[in-house]
């Protein structure tokens, strides 16, 4: 399964505005079927894309999307709900990464040394 990644802000123009629609960086990844949707928030259609048309896509003659090979790391951050209502809040840092055991303590050890700093 090969991922594509937007290489910067992709905007739409409606009427009198340009409105962004995806951020830089974001990560296409394939359906079922190996085509990668995308959507637009203007008119609420889709686009369907084929790996091919995801190598062709071009603004002004610059390639929109480039691969992402499977060894690339993958954040996700996502807020984790809470009832009160304070500035600090509780968050999770899931990280995916392809490597040895070896070298995953490595990680570990370097996050747990480093990250109490940041908190």
């Amino acid at each position: 399964m090969i991922k594509f990644r937007l290489k910067e802000d992709w905007y739409l123009e409606d009427f009198f505005d340009k409105v962004k629609i995806y951020d830089a960086g974001y990560i296409f990844t394939p359906n079922e079927e190996g085509n990668y949707i995308i959507e637009n928030p203007i008119n609420g259609g889709k686009t369907k894309m084929s790996f091919d048309d995801m190598l062709k896509a071009t603004n002004n003659g610059v390639p929109l999307f480039e691969t992402i090979s499977e060894q690339e790391i993958e954040l996700l951050v996502e807020e984790v709900p809470e009832d009160k209502d304070n500035e600090i809040k509780n968050w999770r840092i899931q990280l995916d990464v392809k490597t040895s055991l070896k070298n995953l303590k490595k990680i570990e050890i370097f996050i747990k040394e480093n990250i109490k700093e940041m908190l």
